[in-house]
């Protein structure tokens, strides 16, 4: 039997584990189905800077997760650098080649997202017809350290921090004599907003999940071969990190994180880090990447919202332009007289005059349809002309 100190440091890792996959999924509910708070933050960050800071009273240096603040258009987020974790990674990422700043969504930038959204859900992100598609072939992992090898690389800044701080970026460590390396890939997904998933199957499934792992390559980190297609559907892929992450013995070795939406097509390499965030001497993972897009087949209870709130507008328009349709001198029988919603029937001119100016300025007008047609005020014009008589029906 294990004894009882070391019971209780896995079991205190297996509830922290789970914590962390807990909160991962309400990051996601979040960014996916964002509440009207998260838009009253935003319309307020229009005007004012926003800095949040993590709980006072805390006494871990672990960071919170800058995804909520960013989501909610915070300009600043107080992170702790000496850790290597999560949060710092993908602060590393977004804004990595940058050079400090990076662009905020153009609808987060606006008190107004769309005029035709209702006010409580006037906020970024709106809703897509069609998902960002990135499709990852994982090919091959190169030049994995052994288990209790350290090949850190110094180049950039960390050449000129380790000097001073070498506990932060790591020191070499030859390797042993131990078995080699069994890597796996995991792939995860994380949004700041909008809908994303990592599916291995195509059209977009009834259940996704943001991770997925692939197969061990057993005792081969040297030239491990997986040759697995992943396919990463983002709505807004600039605001999508996609990391990858090697285990090896149930535990993460190496990892490189990426903004979704400035992966390039084509034949590419990652050059993974430690889990010091340090990147590793001649450890490659050999990936081909492919962009496209799929239909968006999910609908957020936000997104029904404002679903039937623009088909309420639309049908307040086609009321409007029936109202000013009928004003321009012409008589609608049948159905079309009861309302927009089933506009349908003949329609008769009253009088037909070439100085008509109304009809002039309006040629664009649509008519509801009656099955598969759409009527127009310009092909009843052309149907005019054609005619013989002042006077004509049409069916």
């Amino acid at each position: 039997m294990l004894p009882m100190s070391l019971r209780l440091s896995e079991r205190r890792e297996e509830l922290v584990h789970t914590d962390d996959k807990v909160s991962a999924n309400a990051l996601v509910r979040l960014a996916v189905n964002p509440t009207p708070e998260v838009g009253s933050v935003q319309r307020r960050t229009t005007s004012w800077l926003l800095r949040p800071f993590p709980l006072g009273l805390r006494f871990s240096g672990n960071n919170m997760s800058p995804l909520p603040a960013w989501l909610a258009g915070a300009q600043n987020v107080c992170l702790n650098f000496s850790n290597a974790d999560l949060p710092v990674q993908l602060h590393f990422a977004l804004f990595a080649g940058s050079g400090g700043f990076v662009l905020k969504p153009l609808d987060m930038c606006t008190s107004d997202v769309a005029l035709d959204i209702a006010k409580e859900d006037a906020f970024w992100p709106p809703p897509h017809e069609r998902l960002h598609r990135t499709s990852t072939k994982i090919i091959s992992l190169h030049n994995l350290p052994k288990r209790t090898e350290q090949r850190p690389r110094f180049d950039g800044s960390c050449e000129g921090c380790h000097k001073y701080a070498p506990q932060l970026s790591g020191t070499p460590v030859p390797p042993d004599s131990l078995m080699p390396s069994s890597p796996s890939i995991t792939i995860t997904a994380h949004p700041i907003g909008g809908f994303c998933a990592v599916i291995n199957t195509l059209p977009l499934p009834k259940r996704t999940d943001v991770e997925h792992t692939t197969v061990t390559v057993a005792t081969n980190g040297m030239n491990a071969v997986f040759g697995e297609t992943l396919h990463c559907l983002a709505a807004e892929p600039h605001a999508t990190f996609l990391r990858f992450g090697v285990c090896d013995g149930g535990h993460e070795v190496a990892y490189e994180t990426a903004v979704l939406g400035r992966l390039r097509q084509g034949f590419r390499v990652l050059q993974m880090r430690g889990i010091l965030g340090t990147r590793i001497e001649l450890c490659f993972l050999f990936v081909r990447i492919d962009v496209g897009s799929e239909y968006n087949t999910r609908a957020t209870e936000r997104e029904l919202r404002i679903a039937r709130h623009q088909q309420r507008e639309q049908n307040e328009r086609l009321l409007e332009e029936l109202r000013k349709y009928r004003e321009g001198g012409y008589t609608l029988s049948g159905a079309a007289a009861d309302g927009a919603e089933t506009a349908s029937g003949v329609v008769k001119p009253a009088r037909h005059s070439e100085d008509d100016d109304w009809r002039r300025s309006k040629p664009s007008l649509m008519l509801r349809r009656t099955g598969s047609s759409m009527a127009s005020i310009a092909s009843v014009r052309e149907e005019l002309k054609d005619g013989e008589g002042d006077e004509a029906d049409f069916h």
